[in-house]
């Protein structure tokens, strides 16, 4: 069976919590069917940095993010991107004033974020 692994940060009590749900099929995710390298690869990477599209709903996600993890102010934090992609939700931290890590299944999209 397939199941969706979501991760939440509870800030008030400072740690995270996982859950797993079996997937129902309403939402497709192609890594689910195969290796990353045959959905993530150097063309598919190259989208998320040149889709404007792309680009502005992930950096509203990131912005979002990092205002839930809601750090004190003038706090400088170092914070590890599971999935980290193209690096735009890291761009969206370091513009934060955080300093991050990421780290993705997919070799193509860590060069890209290593570009950025």
């Amino acid at each position: 069976h397939k199941y969706r692994v979501s991760i939440r940060w509870h800030s008030k009590r400072g740690h995270c919590t996982s859950t797993a749900a079996k997937d129902d099929g309403n939402m497709p995710r192609p890594e689910a069917s195969g290796p990353p390298a045959n959905y993530y690869d150097a063309t598919e990477a190259a989208k998320y940095t040149s889709s404007s599209r792309i680009i502005r709903v992930q950096a509203e996600i990131a912005a979002r993010c990092v205002e839930l993890l809601n750090f004190p102010a003038g706090a400088r934090r170092l914070v590890v991107d599971v999935g980290c992609g193209s690096g735009l939700s890291g761009a969206a931290l370091e513009r934060a004033g955080h300093a991050w890590v990421g780290c993705d299944v997919s070799r193509d999209m860590l060069r890209v974020a290593a570009r950025r």
